[in-house]
C-alpha cells in the first residue's frame, strides 16, 4: 500500500499492522492497520511556544534504557541466558586476566527471586587485568553528556583504585575514576562530554583491581550497580528496568501519555497541567530522580499491578507460538484472552502513581502544558493548533482499479503521546490513527494518505 505522509517540517510518518483488543468485546483481538505521524520541536523558552524542529527525531522502532549497562547489578549469570554449565560469570560481562564471579551481596536476602541482592567479585594477580563491558550506540557519541558510576568496596579498611574508565575506538581513556574505598560500598562517579570529533558508536567501561594502601597488593574487588547514562549529572540507581525512550509502535493508546524525560528537582510538590487540569502529581521527588514524569515500566515486578499485569497470561508452552491470524486456536491468540485477557491500557506508558484520578483523554490541539515544581510554575508552553487528518483507499471490487473508483474511509489521527524534554529544548508528539484492518481484504488497500492543515 502507498502511503503519503506531511512534508512540512519536522514530521515522521510510518503504517504499520498490528494487534489490540477489540472496543466493544474487550476478550476478541482484532487486527488493525495504524498510522503513527511523529512531529518534533524545539522549545522556545522565551515565547512559550514549541517550534517545528529542523532535526526531527526518528519514529522510534526501540526501547533505550536510561542505565546503558547491561546486567549493571550482575543479576544474570551466562547460565542463566543459555541454560547450559555451571559458570557464574556474569552475562554481557568478558573479563581479562582476572576471575570474575557473581556473589551474593553481604547483608542483603539470599531469596533467590531476588536479583538485586548479586555483585560480581573480580580477582587476580595481573595488574593490567580488565573487567569490561562494550555499550552501543544508534548514533556517534561525538559530543553527548554523560555519567559513569558504579558501587565498590574490598576486604580491607582501606584500598585504592585506579583507571577505572571508558574507552572509545580512536581516544584515549574517558572520564578516569581513581579513589580510596574500603570495606563497606562507595559510590564513586565521573561526569563528562564526549570528545566532539569522537566518530564511535560503541563505547567500552574497564572496571579494575584495587591495591591494598598499607602493602599495595591487588586485591579482592566487589562491583556493584553500575550506571552508564546520557546526562551531565548522576542518578539514583533503579531496580526496575526504566526507559529513557520507550518505542513508538504500540497499535493503539486508550488514553494518553504525557512524559517529562528529566527535569528533576528536591520538591515536596510537583504537577503536570494541560489546559489547566492536573493530569499528574508527584509528592516528594529528588533531584536524583532520573524523570519527573518518566515511563512506566513494563516489567516491574515490585508493583506488576501498574502495568505488567495489564499484559495478561500469555503462555509459556513454546508450542502455542507462533500465533496464528485469524485464530482458530485460543492459545495461539495473538493477545491472551481467556480468564486473564489482555488489557489495551498496557499500551499506555504514563507513569502510574502519578496519575491524578479520572480518564486522561488524548492530548489536545492547541492545548497549554504547565510544569509545576515546589510550588513555583517553571515550564509552560502552548502546543500548535494542528489539524491531522488521514485516510486509506480501496479497491471497491467493481472489475477494473483505476484511482477514481477507489474507496475512501477517513480515519481520526489523536495525539496520544506527549514528551517533552525541558532540559535540552525539546519536545515530541505523536499522532496514531487506528482501523479495523479486516474490514477490507488486505489486497484490496491501495493507499493511505495522512495530511496537514
Amino acid at each position: 500500500m502507498e502511503t503519503i505522509w506531511p512534508t512540512d517540517k519536522g514530521f515522521e510518518g510510518l503504517f504499520l499492522v498490528g494487534f489490540r483488543k477489540a472496543l466493544s468485546d474487550p476478550v476478541k483481538t482484532e487486527r488493525v492497520g495504524y498510522a503513527i505521524l511523529k512531529r518534533t520541536y524545539d522549545i522556545d523558552f522565551v515565547s512559550k511556544e514549541l517550534k517545528p524542529s529542523e532535526n526531527p527525531l526518528p519514529i522510534f522502532m526501540r526501547d533505550e534504557p536510561e542505565n546503558r549497562v547491561m546486567n549493571g547489578d550482575f543479576g544474570v549469570t551466562e547460565k542463566d541466558l543459555t541454560n547450559t554449565g555451571s559458570s557464574l560469570h556474569p552475562a554481557f560481562w568478558e573479563s581479562r586476566n582476572m576471575n570474575a564471579q557473581r556473589v551474593r551481596t553481604p547483608g542483603e536476602s539470599d531469596d533467590a527471586s531476588d536479583d538485586q541482592n548479586y555483585t560480581v567479585s573480580l580477582q587476580g594477580s595481573d595488574p593490567n587485568g580488565e573487567f569490561t563491558q562494550t555499550v552501543v550506540f544508534k548514533e556517534s557519541v561525538a559530543g553527548r553528556t554523560f555519567t559513569l558510576s558504579l558501587y565498590l568496596w574490598t576486604d580491607f579498611p582501606s584500598a585504592h583504585v585506579d583507571n577505572i574508565h571508558l574507552l572509545a575506538e580512536g581516544a584515549t581513556p574517558i572520564c578516569v575514576i581513581n579513589g580510596l574505598i574500603g570495606n563497606t560500598p562507595q559510590r564513586l562517579l565521573a561526569t563528562g562530554m564526549f570528545p566532539p570529533d569522537l566518530n564511535a558508536k560503541e563505547v567500552k567501561i574497564v572496571l579494575r583491581l584495587s591495591r591494598r594502601t598499607d602493602t599495595g597488593a591487588l586485591t579482592p574487588t566487589y562491583y556493584n550497580r553500575v550506571q552508564l547514562e546520557e546526562r551531565p549529572y548522576a542518578t539514583r540507581w533503579d531496580s526496575s528496568f526504566v526507559l529513557k525512550v520507550e518505542n513508538d509502535l504500540v497499535p493503539y493508546k486508550p488514553e494518553g501519555d504525557v512524559i517529562v524525560s528529566g527535569y528533576s528537582t528536591d520538591a515536596s510538590l510537583c504537577s503536570l497541567a494541560i489546559n489547566g487540569a492536573v493530569w499528574l502529581r508527584r509528592t516528594n521527588t529528588r533531584v536524583s530522580d532520573k524523570s519527573l514524569f518518566g515511563w512506566e515500566p513494563r516489567a516491574d515486578s515490585a508493583h506488576p499491578e501498574r502495568r505488567k499485569e495489564l499484559a495478561g497470561a500469555f503462555s509459556s508452552d513454546p508450542n502455542d507460538y507462533p500465533p496464528e491470524w485469524p485464530v482458530t486456536d485460543p492459545r495461539k491468540d495473538p493477545l491472551p484472552g481467556g480468564t486473564e485477557p489482555f488489557d489495551n491500557r498496557f499500551f499506555n506508558g504514563y507513569l502510574r502513581v502519578a496519575r491524578v484520578p479520572g480518564s486522561l483523554t488524548y492530548i489536545p490541539s492547541g492545548a497549554n502544558v504547565a510544569i509545576v515544581r515546589n510550588g513555583a510554575m517553571d515550564f509552560s508552553a502552548g502546543l500548535p493548533d494542528e489539524s491531522l487528518t488521514a485516510r486509506y483507499y480501496v479497491d471497491t471490487g467493481s472489475g477494473s482499479d483505476p484511482e477514481t473508483m477507489w474507496a475512501s474511509t477517513r480515519v481520526d489521527m489523536n495525539m496520544d503521546t506527549l514528551v517533552l524534554e525541558p532540559e535540552i529544548n525539546r519536545c515530541y508528539a505523536i499522532w496514531r490513527g487506528v482501523w479495523n484492518f479486516d474490514d477490507y481484504e488486505e489486497s484490496r488497500y491501495r493507499r493511505l494518505e495522512v495530511m496537514s492543515g
